[in-house]
Order: C-alpha cells, then structure tokens, then sequence
C-alpha cells in the first residue's frame, strides 16, 4: 500500500486519495471482525501517508532561473571520476544541484568524501528538462557551473560524518598495496565504491551476470553481521540489538547509502527488534515492512532500479528458494552445492522481471558464472573488511602479505566475470533460457504447493525416500 500511495502520489494526489479514503470508510462500516477492520485501518493510513510523501518530494521547488553562489557546499556523495573530470552532487543552502570539475578543480576534490565541506564559487542553473525526472529521483534540482572550489578544514563538522570518513580512508589505506584494478574490484565487493572500475571491468560484470558483486548489496550486510556473530553472542539481548542497530547504520553511511544495503540494513534491524520484543517475525514479513518503512522514508526509492532489484532477489532468497529446495530423504553430501544452486537459481529468476524490462535479458551464462563467483566474493566479504582495516594501520610490505588471499579473491571474481562475458551469447539465446529456466521454476513451486495442498510428494521425491514418513503416505484427493 505504500509503494502504490507514492506511486499515485506523485501525479494523482488527492483526486485517488478521496477514493480510497471513502472505500476504507465502506469498508469498515460494512466489515464485522476486528481484525479485518485493523488491518484496512492501518492499509488505508500507509496510502494516505505514501502519497503525501509522494506528492511532497515531486514538489519539490526547482532551480527556474540562474542564480550566482559563492559560499559553503557540502558533498553529499564522493567525488565520481567521469571522463578526465569528476561528477559532484553537493547540497547548498538546502538544496541539491549537480555539477562536474575538471583539470585542476578535479584534483582539488579526488580526495574528498561524502559529508565533507567545499567553499564554493559558479553559478546555480535549472536542469535540463529532459533530464528533470531523473534529477528528481536522485533529489538533484538544479546544475552547477564552479568556477573556484576549495576544500575547508575541519572537512566535516559532524562527528560522525568523520568518523566514517575515517574508516572509509582507512579502508582505501589498506588496499594501497594492491594494483589499481584489484583495489577496485575489492573495493566494490567490500564497500561498494566501483567508482574507478574500469569500463572494461565494468561490462565484463555486466555481460556475465555478476553485475550485482561489483557494487555492495544485501550479501555484504548478512557477512558484516556474520562476522560479529562471535562478539554478539556473548552480548545480552538489549545489548545485542543495540549493537546490530548501529553497527547497520555504520555501514549504512559507509556505502553511502546504496538502495540495496538500505533494504538489507531495515531488515536486519527489524528483524532483531522484533526478537529483542519476543515477536517471532517470518523473513517475507519482515522484507515486506522493509520496503513500507523504506519507501515511506524516501518515496524516491519506487523509482529506483536498484532498490526493486534488490527486493526482487530478496523475493527470490525467501519465498522461492525454500519452495524450489524443499526436499525429503536426500543426502547432505551435495547439500552445500544444492543450496547455492537453488538459491542463485531462485534469485535469477525473480530478479528476471525487472533486469529484462530494463536492462534487457540476464545472460544465459549468469547461473554457472554465480556458482563460481559467489563463494569466493563471500569469503571476500567475509573475511575482507578486518584484514582490510587491520592492514590500514600496517607497514605496506605487511599490508601486502595480509592482503594476498582478499586480492586473489577480486582476482578470480573478475576473472569469472571476463571469461563467461567473452562466452557467445545473444539476445534471442538469453531470453529462450532465461523463459526455459522461468518456466521449470515456476513448474517446480507449483508441484511443491500442490504437494502441500493435498499431502502428496512428487513421483521423484517419493521414490528416493527410504523410509515411510508421515507425508510421504497418498492421500485421497477430494478437489
């Protein structure tokens, strides 16, 4: 209800409020149970608050007219290196505007980071209309035209924009030793910063299916809590939570806040709340009042590619995997393997709706180049961040050996990723089986639901079982 309020928000505002409000007002004068009345209750107050959040961020006042501004900006995000220049998005005076620096102007911020301060000198201009809806989906309303820009010391007035500024060099220190191509690649796996990816290296990750480890995502928040794990148990169950909460925001503000993580990070905490509060929470639930809570927040994330693709997988991780995984009587000698196979298979095919809409059909290599990539970037994301910070703080000829196995880690990632985007392929193949893979996932969950419906195993799941067991037993079917 609170994707489809800032949905209707955004250009309905009002006309489709009135409607919805007199049909909750219907139906809960027509509705008996409590309950039912609760929940169209709440269902009605998400809308109406999705669409005045809407209606509020594409209201936004834009740049109308060219103004001059000298003065202090802050970087919203770090400096993104575009052609021989870098691409700025600063606030000024409450606003966002975009710009782009180069020659010497570019040199004078490549070492500034996200929250940190530029005095400022150019002129505020309106956003191309072409370009206005775009702008506005990422809160840009205006462009800049810089002139002079000089970084300021204290860089950051909040504390705890430097303490994550902190971290962040500390990481970049600690992967001086590698080459600039694996300081890249373990850069995106680690924290997310793909900004000096080579547009080779970028479209081999691309082309082979592994787009997704190039850039930081959900996976990274499931290793950053697994790798506390030992600390975390010894902690009391405030204590724990309190912990996980900021440790989620950390990271949230050390990958600047990528859609992805976003969505990971509010089901993490939600997730350990409702266990602090002794709520058990199932995870399709707690993915659902993630994506209420993240689009209420920031109504822009509806029109984000990447936050849909992110929920998409996360679909495909709890809803899908456990149907097409079930399974009876079978040996754990390959479980391991089957679980990473049912799992990327599940993910690929409900991300598939929203990659082939707009980035076109995922490759037809995508799933053995996952099974082959994915292992190695977890133990990367896993093992990753303390050898990395660790090797900040060490002498580079020991940075250099602590950092090795991270490195040969990025390499074989990137090496999958350059050997299945040489494979050929085509358009026409990719969709024919990404359509085929589609249709036996689909075929599979269905025989999965109706085993469950009528109590019956499918023929092959009953034919390997050993042991009679109470589901494994034909039950009479009477519809």
């Amino acid at each position: 209800m609170a994707v489809a309020g800032v949905w209707t928000g955004a250009s309905h505002f009002g006309h489709s409020t009135i409607v919805v409000v007199a049909g909750i007002i219907l139906g809960l004068i027509t509705v008996r149970s409590d309950a039912r009345r609760i929940v169209l209750a709440t269902a009605a107050l998400v809308f109406v608050v999705g669409q005045w959040r809407g209606h509020t961020e594409w209201s936004v006042h834009t740049i109308v007219a060219p103004e001059p501004f000298s003065g202090v900006g802050t970087l919203v995000n770090d400096p993104d290196p575009t052609g021989r220049g870098s691409k700025l998005v600063i606030e000024v005076e409450g606003r966002r505007v975009e710009g782009f620096v180069y020659g010497r102007l570019a040199r004078r911020v490549e070492n500034s980071l996200a929250g940190e301060r530029l005095r400022l000198d150019g002129v505020i201009r309106p956003v191309d209309e072409s370009r206005r809806r775009r702008s506005l989906v990422r809160h840009v309303v205006g462009r800049i035209e810089l002139v002079s820009v000089t970084t300021l010391r204290p860089a950051a007035e909040n504390r705890i924009t430097q303490a994550v500024n902190r971290v962040r060099r500390l990481l970049e220190r600690g992967t001086r030793s590698m080459s600039a191509t694996d300081r890249s690649v373990v850069g995106g796996l680690l924290y997310g910063d793909d900004r000096r990816l080579s547009e080779s290296v970028v479209g081999d990750f691309r082309r082979s299916g592994l787009a997704h480890l190039s850039a930081v995502s959900g996976q990274n928040v499931a290793f950053l809590l697994a790798a506390l794990s030992p600390l975390l148990a010894r902690q009391s169950r405030l204590a724990r939570t309190v912990t996980v909460l900021v440790v989620l925001a950390t990271f949230v503000l050390l990958t600047r806040a990528e859609p992805s993580v976003i969505r990971a990070s509010l089901m993490a905490a939600i997730a350990v709340s409702a266990r602090t509060w002794g709520l058990p929470l199932e995870s399709a639930s707690a993915l659902g009042l993630a994506t209420t809570i993240g689009v209420l927040i920031d109504p822009m994330l509806v029109w984000s590619i990447g936050w849909w693709m992110s929920i998409a997988g996360c679909v495909g991780l709890v809803v899908v995997a456990p149907l097409v995984g079930e399974r009876t009587g079978t040996s754990t000698g390959t479980s391991w393997f089957r679980e990473l196979l049912v799992t990327t298979v599940s993910a690929q095919v409900a991300v598939m709706p929203v990659s082939a809409s707009v980035f076109g059909w995922p490759s037809a290599w995508s799933i053995p180049a996952n099974l082959l990539a994915v292992p190695v970037a977890g133990l990367v994301m896993l093992m990753g961040l303390p050898v990395v910070v660790l090797a900040g703080v060490l002498p580079e000829s020991l940075a250099r050996l602590l950092c090795w196995p991270v490195a040969i880690g990025g390499r074989w990632v990137s090496g999958v990723a350059r050997v299945f985007a040489a494979l050929p392929s085509t358009n026409t193949i990719d969709g024919v089986v990404d359509i085929a893979l589609l249709v036996v996932v689909i075929g599979v969950v269905g025989i999965r639901i109706n085993s469950h419906r009528y109590g019956n195993l499918p023929a092959w799941e009953s034919s390997s079982s050993t042991a009679p067991t109470k589901s494994s037993s034909p039950k009479k079917s009477y519809g």
